[in-house]
C-alpha cells in the first residue's frame, strides 16, 4: 500500500507519497489541469494500491473528483481538525503534504465528508439562483421608479 498527502493550490499541487512504513518514496509539484493530473496519476498509481488525503479548502472539489476513481481511496480531511498543519510553527507546501501522508498512513485523518457530485452542482445551481433572487429585491428596493 502506498499514501499520499496533497497540499493543493489553484495552479498546482504538492504530493508526497510514502510506503507503509513511511518512507518517502516520491514528492512532486504537478500542474492542476486535467491532462496533467491524468498523468501523473497514471504515473504513480501503476499498482492500483494508493490511497489519497487532501484538505477540504477552497477548490477541493475539482481536484478530488479528477482523483476519484483513479486511485483506491480519496479521503477528504477536515481543515479544522487537522490541527498538525494548523498549528505548525514552520508552514510549507511540502511540509503540509508530508504531515497529510503521515496522518492518513497512521489512520489519524479527522475526516469530512464529500458530497457527490451530483448533490454538489444542485447546491451550487440553488444558490445561484437565490443570488439572483436577493439581488433582483435589493434592486427593487433602491429603485426609485419602483411602484412597489
Amino acid at each position: 500500500m502506498k499514501y499520499m498527502g496533497i497540499d493543493h493550490h489553484k495552479q498546482y499541487f504538492i504530493a508526497t507519497v510514502k510506503d507503509q512504513k513511511g518512507k518517502t518514496l516520491r514528492k512532486d509539484r504537478v500542474s492542476t489541469d486535467r491532462a496533467a493530473i491524468r498523468h501523473y496519476f497514471r504515473q504513480v498509481n501503476k499498482d492500483k494500491d494508493l490511497k489519497v488525503v487532501m484538505e477540504a479548502g477552497y477548490g477541493w472539489e475539482y481536484l478530488y473528483d479528477e482523483i476519484q476513481g483513479k486511485v483506491q481511496e480519496v479521503k477528504l480531511a477536515h481543515p479544522l481538525k487537522t490541527r498538525a498543519i494548523a498549528e505548525a510553527r514552520i508552514k510549507t507546501d511540502s511540509l503540509d503534504s508530508d504531515v497529510l501522508t503521515h496522518l492518513l498512513r497512521t489512520d489519524l485523518i479527522a475526516k469530512a465528508y464529500a458530497l457527490p457530485y451530483e448533490v454538489r452542482d444542485k447546491r451550487h445551481i440553488l444558490r445561484y439562483r437565490i443570488s439572483l433572487l436577493r439581488n433582483q429585491d435589493h434592486a427593487q428596493e433602491h429603485d426609485p421608479c419602483s411602484t412597489e
